[in-house]
């Protein structure tokens, strides 16, 4: 919960810092931008490395492959940082890589969830015989 606090206050501080800067010293803003985003991450970068952990000592005593846990994380990762990107592209009139990023993203996660697909097919198919 402070940690969504802390997001927030630096969040709102950036922006009345870029409604008051915004018509004169706009290229300061993208600046600021950088550092907001950096100063998000590093704080929420604790946090995140201990629920990954926590979820692979939680499927470690589960009768479960690591590598679909590793597939699924490294999908949530894709989806958070495309989403991410796509909107700082939006944001920025770049619709078109935005999108292109979007669709990249997605091919990815198809890519990297084959191997749960296939293991599930695998699955139904013991099921039934």
């Amino acid at each position: 919960m402070i940690v969504l606090i802390k997001i927030c206050a630096v969040s709102m501080v950036f922006l009345f810092l870029s409604l008051l800067l915004k018509n004169n010293a706009n290229e300061f803003v993208f600046f600021m931008r950088i550092a907001v985003i950096v100063i998000v991450f590093s704080t929420i970068a604790e946090p995140l490395s201990e629920f990954v952990s926590s979820v692979i000592y939680m499927f470690s005593s589960i009768q479960i492959d690591s590598l679909h846990i590793k597939s699924l994380i490294k999908v949530a990762g894709i989806a958070i940082v495309s989403d991410f990107i796509c909107d700082i592209l939006k944001d920025n009139n770049e619709n078109a890589l935005s999108r292109v990023v979007e669709i990249s993203a997605k091919l990815l996660i198809l890519i990297i969830s084959f191997p749960m697909m296939n293991s599930l097919v695998a699955f139904c198919i013991e099921i039934v015989n």
